[in-house]
């Protein structure tokens, strides 16, 4: 193995004496494209669950779960991040053989202290001898075909899956192996017959009809019955309740579903122009979402709702009259003529920027409450004026209609910005301002930023600050994307 991450894991627990072995599909630790240890489904002896658990916790793991499945019992995943590799470690816990179909894991095999005992070693990882192995994939697998949804599921996916499966089993069995699953299974499985086994076996290796599996499949599970999880109808139940979830997923959401359970979180991403904020968000969704679900906001353009969509059609006529110097209008937002009408057409539209706002991070909050990964590209601060923050002022100075409603609307857009929910944790990026002009000057985009207003958004960002926000991280992005991008992950995976 040449994971940095894996080789540390192996290690801790050889030398915790932790009794583990990694039990499912053994053949492919031999092949280059699992080398780096991917995927690693680990039985370990439940006497030393603890342990193995404060193991993982030291080397950064973090456990998640499947909101469609749920936490299983006895079973768990736990994910790492391998830096030196560029990818994530899936270690899938068992504590129990808890087997079955992809809908519904209905099976708990007596197989824990058969596949514990006696176990030799692949790239440093304990494996069961190929006899035990051999015998738990072929009831693993024929278990998989006796429910009709999941045969048509299997069906669909069939030809690869069958040329693996095909590979795995000519390697399990090498020097007889499957002349040693009668005494295997005479001792840990008496109700399942070695002649239907063999059936079994044969069926997969010759890759028998549709319906001569689906009658062994059938023939099995009646043997197997002892060892179900729930009855017929809680089981019918169950694989229907999946199933219409997983439909629903794939419709309304797609992509992937892991949620840590430590629960979601919202990441904000904040600075000035030309910190790299645009880059860091679209690198962290696209590293993060290999296995969570995530989802992305920018709250500097926040999607118009139905009260504010009317005004903001007109939004090119309003800019013509409100301020026209956007180097002016940072430092000195809400600050021209508050008696001119169109003063109080550019207070509305803060108003309704406000309100657009709060609703797509009311919604941001919701997401990480519920498990997802809210990645914010920008977030309000507390400074009026600063970006994508509050911008009116109220001014004691001046009477008339248009200046009470003016500073009517400046406290209206006050309340807005403060029921906004700070984030969880925010990477407040820092660049030396002539390195921020220079990448402005290199970017391909019209109607560019002047350099007055980038210098006006560099002294703005200094302080950023909110209410709420406590774990804020400094990025220097005046270095090579790599190294910013590897500084920025850690901080990441170190507060999820």
């Amino acid at each position: 193995m040449n994971s940095g991450l894996l080789e540390r894991l192996i290690a801790t627990l050889g030398r915790e004496r932790i009794t583990y072995c990694h039990w499912k599909s053994t053949f492919y630790l031999h092949l280059d494209h699992a080398e780096d240890g991917r995927d690693l489904d680990v039985l370990v002896d439940r006497r030393d669950a603890q342990r193995f658990e404060a193991v993982l916790a030291s080397l950064g793991f973090k456990r998640a779960v499947d909101p469609i499945y749920g936490q299983a019992i006895a079973v768990h995943h736990c994910f790492g991040w391998d830096e030196s590799l560029g990818t994530f470690i899936h270690v899938h816990v068992f504590y129990r053989i808890i087997t079955g179909e992809s809908l519904l894991k209905n099976y708990s095999l007596p197989f824990e202290k058969l596949l514990l005992s006696d176990c030799r070693k692949i790239e440093g990882i304990p494996t069961p001898q190929p006899a035990a192995e051999l015998m738990q994939l072929v009831i693993r697998v024929m278990l998989k075909y006796a429910s009709l949804p999941e045969y048509v599921l299997l069906r669909r996916r069939a030809r690869q899956g069958y040329e693996d499966l095909a590979e795995e089993l000519a390697y399990l069995r090498k020097d007889g192996a499957d002349e040693q699953c009668s005494e295997l299974l005479a001792h840990w499985l008496p109700s399942v017959d070695a002649d239907l086994f063999q059936e079994c076996l044969n069926g997969l290796r010759n890759e028998t009809s549709a319906v001569r599996t689906a009658w062994l499949a059938y023939r099995l599970r009646r043997r197997m019955k002892a060892y179900g999880r729930f009855s017929f109808v809680a089981a019918f139940y169950h694989r229907t309740l999946m199933l219409l979830k997983l439909i629903s997923w794939r419709v309304l959401r797609k992509g992937k579903r892991k949620h840590l359970s430590s629960g979601g979180i919202v990441i904000a991403f904040v600075g000035p122009e030309a910190t790299g904020k645009s880059t860091l968000v679209a690198q962290s969704e696209r590293w993060l979402n290999r296995v969570f679900a995530v989802r992305t906001v920018h709250a500097g353009k926040p999607p118009s709702s139905w009260l504010t969509a009317p005004l903001n059609l007109l939004l090119p006529l309003i800019r013509r009259w409100g301020p026209r110097r956007r180097g002016a209008q940072t430092e000195d937002a809400g600050q021209s003529n508050k008696s001119s009408v169109a003063s109080l057409i550019y207070a509305v539209r803060c108003v309704a920027l406000a309100w657009d706002r709060l609703r797509l991070l009311s919604k941001a909050r919701r997401a990480g409450a519920n498990g997802e990964l809210v990645i914010c590209d920008r977030y309000p601060s507390n400074v009026v004026g600063a970006m994508d923050s509050p911008r009116l002022r109220p001014s004691a100075n001046g009477g008339g209609l248009i200046a009470a409603v003016h500073n009517r609307l400046a406290r209206l857009e006050t309340h807005l910005y403060k029921q906004v929910p700070p984030p969880d944790i925010v990477l407040r990026l820092t660049v030396p301002v002539e390195t921020a002009k220079r990448r402005n000057h290199e970017r391909i985009k019209p109607d560019k930023e002047s350099d007055a207003y980038l210098e006006a958004r560099h002294r703005q960002g200094r302080h950023w600050h909110r209410n709420g926000s406590t774990r804020i991280h400094e990025i220097d992005t005046n270095r090579p994307l790599d190294e910013t991008l590897r500084q920025v992950r850690q901080v990441i995976w170190e507060s999820v």
